[in-house]
């Protein structure tokens, strides 16, 4: 008898401030091993891009960002910090303040990501949450984001790392695993989204 396929499906709870809704956590990549350098030190380390979805520019002096929505001034942005409309910001999150320097387009957050899944939140300097995501379990080289660009939509896996540039398509679906725990059962591994909705369909038959 045929069963019923199983449907899987995963709620993105990042929350927004509806009254900021054009600054945008656009692109991130917690796991770094050889997709781009940082120009300051040469090193390979985690970074983040905001999108100003908007159509005014917009001065981030004071507004912070945090790998711990309960902590939301882990790092706060410095004066001369504008994203124009339209605009892309990175800001390398190393932990290295020291090499920070806006005059010359470097941002250095006072913390990095864990490539095993966090949080990750940008707040005004009133200490509301303008957006945030949360995240798991991160592949070497690969980035999450939005697409496309400044959507509220849930963050997905992107094909390409495009820090600092429009964010390529999502990732293309692919199972990464698949083992035979008994000779009744099959387990399949594949990377999931938030907000996607997975469908398994069996079959005594492969016809």
């Amino acid at each position: 008898m045929a069963q019923d396929p199983i449907v899987l499906s995963v709620a993105f709870t990042g929350g927004i401030d509806p009254g900021s809704p054009n600054l945008v956590i656009n692109e991130w990549m917690a796991a770094n091993r050889s997709t781009r350098r940082d120009p300051a030190d040469g090193r390979y380390e985690d970074w983040l891009e905001l999108f100003n979805a908007g159509s005014e520019s917009i001065d981030l002096a004071g507004y912070t960002l945090t790998d711990d929505l309960d902590l939301p001034a882990r790092w706060t942005f410095p004066v001369d910090t504008i994203i124009d409309s339209g605009g892309y910001l990175l800001i390398w999150l190393d932990g290295d303040v020291a090499l920070q320097d806006p005059v010359n387009g470097q941002w250095h957050a006072s913390f990095s990501l864990s490539n095993a899944g966090e949080s990750i939140g940008l707040f005004t300097p009133e200490g509301v949450r303008v957006d945030a995501v949360e995240f798991g379990v991160q592949d070497d080289d690969l980035s999450m984001g939005r697409t496309p660009d400044g959507t509220r939509t849930p963050p997905v896996c992107l094909a390409n790392a495009t820090p600092g540039n429009a964010n390529s398509p999502e990732c293309p679906f692919r199972i990464l695993e698949i083992t035979l725990p008994s000779p009744e059962s099959v387990r399949l591994t594949w990377r999931s989204v938030p907000g996607g909705v997975y469908v398994v369909e069996q079959s005594g038959s492969l016809t």
